[in-house]
């Protein structure tokens, strides 16, 4: 799952990814962060995931469950269920705290109320397991390697950046990157140089650079020309 294009620039995440438990029917469960993309890119911020970590962390202390391997990772969308999540026009995998412990937590009496109770309120969680997951050996608390490792795993998959495959799943989901990726799509400069100054304004520093950072890999990679002036990748 774990393949950065740019290993140099994650070297810190390589460092601690963990290997999957191979020939198990599911290899972790756990909690992950459920907000639309666009209140991610909004918010993204160390403040943004104590706050998500202090709701898990207080469910937990409350349902009496102690998975003594918790750390950030996550579970690929594409093999992973969660009703109300179904449509995803986010180029991301579901990201939060997971645990080879709560592999079948979907088997626990507790797991739908734990659940509903997460999806309310904000920051949003969902309880989820799946068969095809990434884990580091990153704390719970450890906020600034968790914004590291949303960051890779958001910009990380260039053709996740495609504007045409965003659109088509974007749905009814609006914000500034959908702009992005209309004016790309249409090679609409106005268009997309008020999309980036909406973009600038409204998300926070590290969603803005999730943004530019994912449309570039794309629209800069071999065999791409596209006829546009695209900002810089901003220094990490």
């Amino acid at each position: 799952m774990w393949a950065p294009h740019n290993r140099d620039r994650w070297a810190d995440l390589d460092a601690l990814e963990e290997p999957t438990d191979v020939g198990r029917r599911l290899d972790a469960g756990g909690f992950i962060l459920a907000d639309p993309f666009e209140t991610i890119l909004r918010t993204l911020s160390i403040e943004y995931l104590r706050g998500a970590w202090e709701r898990v962390s207080s469910a937990l202390t409350r349902y009496h469950l102690a998975p003594i391997d918790l750390s950030w990772g996550c579970l690929h969308p594409g093999v992973t269920r969660i009703k109300g999540l179904e449509q995803r026009a986010a180029p991301s995998d579901y990201t939060g705290w997971t645990s080879r412990a709560l592999s079948d937590f979907f088997l626990d009496r507790r797991y739908h109320t734990i659940d509903a109770e997460l999806a309310q309120g904000r920051p949003a969680l969902r309880c989820a397991c799946s068969w095809r997951s990434g884990k580091w050996n990153i704390a719970p608390n450890d906020f600034a390697l968790g914004l590291g490792l949303i960051e890779a795993l958001a910009t990380d998959e260039i053709s996740d950046w495609a504007p045409a495959v965003i659109l088509k799943h974007a749905g009814d989901t609006s914000g500034a990157w959908i702009e992005i990726a209309q004016a790309l799509d249409s090679l609409d400069q106005d268009a997309l140089d008020q999309a980036l100054v909406q973009a600038r304004s409204s998300y926070s520093l590290l969603g803005y650079r999730i943004v530019i950072r994912g449309f570039a890999g794309y629209i800069r990679q071999p065999g791409i020309n596209m006829a546009i002036q695209f900002p810089e990748e901003p220094n990490r």
